[in-house]
């Protein structure tokens, strides 16, 4: 084989290329961090190189024994040579990548053919044809991808992803664009849809720390290469209607000219900033992980997604899990073909659920009373398939509680690396909620936190005023990395979870409530909105527990017995939990909230966040109170006014609010600030409120847009003070001034209610 050599395009010298722009908005949601072994340098309590060979990755992902891969390497595979020299005089020429796969497809159906010979293997290599894989979040198509039997061109149904790559592309040190603050991670941070017009935002580039370069010379390759398990350190975010940043760094980069001057804050300025050197990303590793991203962000909840990544010769497999990927070294097909018929094997005899599909979602049955159907297939369509919640993970049963999909999923976390949130509309197939409305959420949270229906049941015994604004946990299972058996624990021993920060599998549900812009008048809202706020006080101020993630999405509403609309504060996952009145139980180095609602102080501060507070807290509320002043459809009893029936309930991002979706934080710090010192931007917002709002404006708007003015006066000219007060911001920023300031008057709770645990 060594006469193959010469087919590999040559590795020279290129000039610096530009960054597509296509990428900007696939970098703003991916999710790849790769950390690099010690030949470029990084720190080693980072990574530290371990080597496994490939046979481990495909044992440890699929069903593939060593007796399988003995056989495997014992054969002659001389079946291929025409199709490999084929494959190299396309490599030679220098074709298209995209005209690179159908021969690489013959080669992988070739090997199909042989293999079953022996047995039967579920392994259809389609090419994707333009318009056929319809795409939610990015715009780049794979060039192939393995399938089952199925027919259809759907993401979720994909076992895995292909993407052929050529060696003169594959370059990361030569990106045209050279941000001045280069992120750890950037996922989610929900760049509105294409074709939608912000303002004016940097040019995001994720980090991705590069894997091993490809090898000089193959011919120079052992036989039994071994394969570079690349750490990712873990980074999470979740999004509910925009990105909700959390548990590992985000840090976006600066636009040229507008480096952010930061101030030092009480602990802040000496606490150490852990931030990670990086490298810069990749093209290649971009497109990959946006396929994972459209994999795992599908309407069906998927624990895992496999790519398979081709650069002329050399092969990688790509895994892809909620807590990062773990990336093979790269095997020559041309020189060791046994490789590649070894993972022909692995992806055409794994099952769904070794492909990563959630086996506790499954076909319909209807029957309560049924045994439980088997996943031999990814279900087709999400819309009437059935949950099952076991007990024990390891032995389902029909009598386990089951519910059903009503309707497409309402959210889907938009990223790979973090909680992985969806949620489902379902309703019980039995039992006291049958004829309830409920969802289903899934999600990923760090193991080091409280799990959020502990939390909920905290507040509920500590704060029974409260109940009725809180949510109601009506099942919840927790299920460990290990219980699932991920084939993150099995690889190397082991010693791949070791490097990340563990998650693990939360299913809870819950009754489905409505949100904010469903109310029917501003009086409504008014009564709602001093709920959440009231509700969300006594949790932090009695309960000990402070929530971190307020958005419009989370901030909802029930009937109470008198069919008054009450408040109801939902999503707690993201919360800490204080000790004795002291500092919240530190998670992971990481900030939390979601962009849109964000305070300024954390997007000033993107590199080195301070501690969150209470009043960061209030201040979220200040600009989810905007944004429903400008984009809710309601009506006014004080002014006789109904809803436009010609709009929707909830309008289109306006404009003049467009900056905060996206995922230049600066920016989005300063259209914040310019509704204070701005006085033109200022006008023209106020004059975007919705007529029923517009009592509000002098009401509630103005006297909040002071107070909160008067806190940042505070902040910008004490920060450095002895007696700095961090807390309140000398007493501004507090529960009762917020109120206050609104005209509202707090309920009072009995003090034999004021119990901690």
């Amino acid at each position: 084989m060594a006469d193959r050599v010469h087919w590999r395009a040559p590795s020279l010298p290129l000039a610096p290329t530009s960054y597509p722009r296509r990428l900007a908005a696939v970098a703003s949601r991916a999710l790849v961090v790769i950390s690099e072994g010690p030949r470029l340098g990084f720190c080693h309590s980072i990574y530290q190189e371990h080597r496994h060979p490939l046979q481990d990755f495909v044992t440890a992902s699929f069903a593939v024994s060593k007796d399988d891969i003995s056989s495997v390497k014992s054969r002659a595979w001389d079946m291929i040579d025409d199709l490999v020299s084929n494959y190299g005089r396309m490599v030679q020429q220098k074709v298209h990548e995209a005209k690179l796969y159908p021969f690489f497809q013959r080669i992988l159906v070739r090997l199909a053919q042989e293999l079953r010979k022996d047995e039967d293997l579920a392994f259809v290599a389609r090419e994707v044809p333009s318009g056929r894989l319809k795409n939610q979040y990015t715009s780049g198509k794979p060039d192939g991808s393995i399938w089952w039997d199925t027919g259809g061109h759907a993401w979720h149904l994909t076992k895995a992803t292909i993407e052929m790559k050529r060696r003169h592309q594959y370059n990361h040190r030569h990106l045209g664009h050279q941000p001045q603050t280069m992120p750890d991670i950037v996922y989610d941070t929900e760049v509105p849809t294409r074709g939608s017009k912000t303002g004016p935002s940097a040019l995001c580039i994720p980090t991705i720390l590069v894997m091993p370069e490809l090898p000089a010379n193959p011919s120079t390759q052992t036989p039994n290469a071994t394969t570079d398990l690349l750490p990712v350190p873990s980074a999470p975010c979740a999004n509910k209607a925009t990105a909700t940043i959390s548990e590992s760094r985000v840090i976006p980069p600066v636009p040229p000219g507008s480096l952010s001057k930061k101030r030092p804050r009480e602990s802040e300025a000496s606490r150490p900033n852990k931030r990670r050197k990086t490298s810069r990303l990749t093209i290649d590793h971009t497109e990959i992980a946006s396929h994972a991203l459209e994999s795992m962000a599908s309407t069906v909840h998927r624990r895992w997604s496999i790519g398979v990544m081709v650069d002329n010769f050399w092969v990688t497999l790509w895994y892809f899990d909620r807590m990062g990927a773990i990336v093979t070294r790269p095997f020559d097909f041309a020189e060791e073909p046994w490789k590649l018929a070894l993972v022909t094997l692995a992806l055409g005899r794994c099952t769904p659920a070794q492909a990563g599909f959630e086996p506790l979602i499954l076909q319909p049955s209807g029957d309560t009373t049924a045994d439980l159907p088997t996943l031999d297939r990814p279900v087709s369509t999400v819309v009437g398939a059935e949950i099952v919640l076991p007990r024990g993970i390891a032995k389902p049963s029909k009598q386990d509680p089951r519910f059903v999909i009503i309707a497409p999923p309402l959210y889907v976390y938009r990223g790979v690396v973090g909680r992985g949130s969806i949620v489902y509309p379902v309703t019980a197939l039995s039992g006291l909620f049958q004829d309830h409305e409920l969802v289903a959420k899934w999600s990923w949270p760090l193991e080091v936190r409280m799990r959020e229906h502990e939390l909920i049941s905290r507040l509920r015994r500590l704060v029974p005023s409260m109940q009725q604004h809180l949510p109601e946990v009506i099942e919840h299972r927790k299920y460990s990395m290990d219980e699932l058996n991920l084939p993150r624990c099995k690889i190397g021993s082991g010693e791949e979870t070791s490097r990340y920060e563990a998650r693990q599998l939360m299913i809870i549900i819950l009754p489905r409530y409505k949100h904010l812009w469903e109310l029917e008048t501003v009086e409504k809202f008014k009564s709602v909105f001093i709920d959440l706020v009231e509700c969300h006080y006594h949790a932090y101020h009695r309960g000990n527990v402070l929530h971190r993630d307020l958005s419009e999405s989370n901030l909802m509403w029930t009937y109470g017995h008198d069919k008054v609309p009450l408040g109801l504060l939902n999503d707690w996952d993201l919360s800490s939990l204080f000790l004795d009145g002291g500092a919240p139980l530190p998670a992971t180095q990481c900030r939390t909230g979601t962009t849109i609602f964000m305070s300024i102080e954390f997007l000033e501060m993107c590199d080195n966040p301070p501690t969150h507070r209470y009043r960061h807290d209030l201040e979220s509320f200040l600009y989810i109170l905007i944004w429903a002043m400008v984009h809710y459809n309601m009506g006014s009893e004080e002014l006789n006014i109904l809803p436009d029936p010609k709009q929707p309930r909830r309008l289109p991002t306006h404009s003049l609010l467009q900056p905060w979706e996206g995922d230049d934080y600066q920016y989005n710090a300063l259209t914040k600030t310019g509704i204070d010192q701005l006085p033109e931007y200022r006008r023209k917002l106020l004059g975007a409120v919705q007529p029923a709002f517009k009592p509000l404006i002098d009401k509630w708007l103005v006297p909040l847009l002071r107070l909160f003015s008067d806190a940042r006066h505070y902040l910008a000219w004490s920060a450095q003070d002895a007696d700095f007060d961090g807390e309140t911001l000398g007493g501004i920023l507090t529960f009762e001034k917020f109120m206050m300031t609104i005209g509202a008057v707090p309920r009072e709770i009995p003090e034999e209610v004021k119990t901690s645990e």
